[in-house]
Parts: structure tokens; C-alpha cells; sequence
């Protein structure tokens, strides 16, 4: 049976399964106004200093209120996962303010991280909110950014949980997903249908090895993509650039620049699209042939194959 809390399958649930991942982030999170749809959102979180790893989250959407989302599964304990989680919700929520925005724009970001293992250890609680507050009593939160973690471990040590209540019937999923369906009767299914989508979409085993392949090769291409076409984009534009200079000097600097670049984009969007297309069809392709083919360089065609898994 596949694992509901690994990367593959806790991404094939919830990239394709709102409703369930609504029903998780309700269950869990300190929400004042609980969240009715949402709308996915890219899973790159690109540094903003050259030279700096880019952070990918599991799961990253936005719902009608405008607030942000960040799922991550963490199987095991590694070094700085807390501080890594806290800069990646702070990043989303300084991102917000553009240029002659307002503070009262901002909208609240909330990160539900899953964790397999115990990170409070002698703490009674398996649910933990952190977030700004004020200090003193009474305390008092501060909007902004807030960021929960379970302890699914922990969790696993407590007897006579009552599974009537949300968060302990995901628990159960994680956990063991085959007995969801064993303990709950048809009536508490109901109630919980958004819970059973995630099990009936659990089940990895009734897919061939060749299906689960592909499976994970569309799943990565969706989330790389977006990284290849922004990289090929950023390439074309240095190129039009260049071209623009290079024109500018005979025909007028001011005017060589904006033709050359826009011309530059165009032949680079195209060349991308085409490079793409053929590197999908013909994956046998050599970096070199691809190269002198579409006129991009070998570090592009590098990147892109193994964006791609090809």
C-alpha cells in the first residue's frame, strides 16, 4: 500500500483534490473565517539575492479572501526546517506590498506543516500555533503570518481520541489510511466526504509501475515548467538586449535597444516553445543537436531535460 504522508502520493491527493485539502487546512488552522475555495499557486519560491537554492513547497494556493496557504509534509528532522518554513511564509507576506501599495493590502499567510516525527518533546500538545504576539497578559496575536505544526508521531501515542473531531480523523488517514473506512460508519463518511475523496484518491497500488511513472513525470513538469519557460523567457530577453545594443549603434542606441528587444523576446519565446515541443517528442536528443537546432545554449538544454525528467 503507498503512504499517504510520502511526496508522491501526498502531492497526487492534494494537487488534485481541493475540496480535501480545504477540509485539511479548516481542520488544523486558526482561522477566523474558514476557507470555502481556493485557487493553486505556483510551488517556487525563488530567492531574491543571485546565488541563493530556490525553496519548493508541497502545496501553495490563495483562497476568495486573498489570504495565502503554504502544505508541507516533513518525513524527517533536518536541520533549520523551522526557520526554513518561517522565511518562506514572511517571504510570501512582504511580496505582497508592491511599489505604492498600501499596509492595510496585506493579506494574512498561514503554513500547516505535517511532521513525522516528535519536535516538542515533554510538551502535552501535538498542535502547535505559532505566530506574532504581543508580550504580557493577556497576549494578544498580531495579523500577519502564523504557522502550525502537527506531530503526527506524538499524536500516534495518545489512546480513545475522539475521531468525531476533523483533525483527528485526518490523523487516522495519515497514519493509517486502509481503516478509515472500517471506523467510520456511512453517516460519519458523509459528514467526512471530503476526507473519504483523499482516500479513495490514497490507493497508489491499483496503477501499474508505467502509470505511476507517468503520473510523476506530469506532476514534475507541471511544477517545473513555469521554472524553464522563466529562465528561457529571461534568456531571450538578454539576447534581444544584446542584439538592441548592437543595432542601437548604427541606427540610433534608444531605438536599436527596443527593437532588438523586443525582437530578441519574440525569436527567444519561439525558440523556447519549439525547443520544448521537440525535446518532449525526441527526448533521445542531444544537448549539442538541441543547441545549434533552436539557437539556445547547452546550459538551457540541460536545464530543461532534467526539468523535464527526460
Amino acid at each position: 500500500m503507498s503512504n499517504p504522508r510520502k511526496d508522491r502520493t501526498f502531492k497526487q491527493i492534494f494537487h488534485h483534490h481541493p475540496r480535501s485539502l480545504i477540509h485539511l487546512l479548516n481542520a488544523f488552522l486558526p482561522l477566523s473565517v474558514p476557507i470555502e475555495s481556493i485557487e493553486y499557486m505556483p510551488e517556487e519560491l525563488q530567492a531574491e539575492t543571485d546565488g541563493y537554492y530556490m525553496s519548493i513547497v508541497d502545496v501553495r494556493c490563495r483562497d476568495r479572501l486573498g489570504r495565502h496557504f503554504i502544505v508541507e509534509m516533513q518525513i524527517q528532522k533536518t536541520a533549520h526546517f523551522e526557520q526554513r518554513v518561517m522565511l518562506n511564509a514572511f517571504r510570501l507576506y512582504t511580496r505582497q506590498m508592491l511599489p505604492g501599495g498600501s499596509l492595510s493590502d496585506l493579506k494574512p499567510v498561514y503554513a500547516l506543516c505535517l511532521l513525522d516525527y516528535i519536535m516538542f518533546q515533554g510538551h502535552p500538545d501535538w498542535i502547535h500555533h505559532v505566530e506574532p504576539r504581543t508580550r504580557g497578559l493577556p497576549s494578544t496575536p498580531v495579523d500577519g503570518v502564523s504557522v502550525t505544526f502537527v506531530e503526527i508521531k506524538k499524536w500516534q501515542e495518545f489512546d480513545n481520541l475522539d475521531l468525531g473531531k476533523h483533525e483527528n480523523a485526518w490523523m487516522l488517514f495519515f497514519t493509517q489510511p486502509e481503516k478509515v473506512m472500517e471506523v467510520f460508519t456511512p453517516e460519519q463518511r458523509e459528514e467526512l466526504d471530503e476526507l473519504i475523496v483523499a482516500v479513495n484518491a490514497w490507493d497508489l497500488t491499483k496503477y501499474t509501475e508505467r502509470e505511476l511513472l507517468i503520473k510523476d513525470r506530469k506532476m514534475d513538469r507541471m511544477l517545473s515548467h513555469e521554472m524553464v519557460v522563466s529562465h528561457l523567457m529571461e534568456e531571450g530577453k538578454q539576447k534581444g538586449l544584446e542584439e538592441g545594443l548592437q543595432e542601437g549603434l548604427q541606427e540610433g542606441l534608444q531605438e536599436g535597444m527596443q527593437q532588438g528587444m523586443q525582437q530578441g523576446m519574440q525569436q527567444g519565446m519561439q525558440r523556447m516553445l519549439e525547443a520544448i515541443t521537440f525535446l518532449l517528442k525526441h527526448p533521445e536528443t542531444s544537448d549539442d543537436e538541441l543547441a545549434v537546432r533552436f539557437g539556445i545554449s547547452e546550459d538551457v538544454c540541460r536545464q530543461a531535460r532534467s526539468s523535464l525528467l527526460l
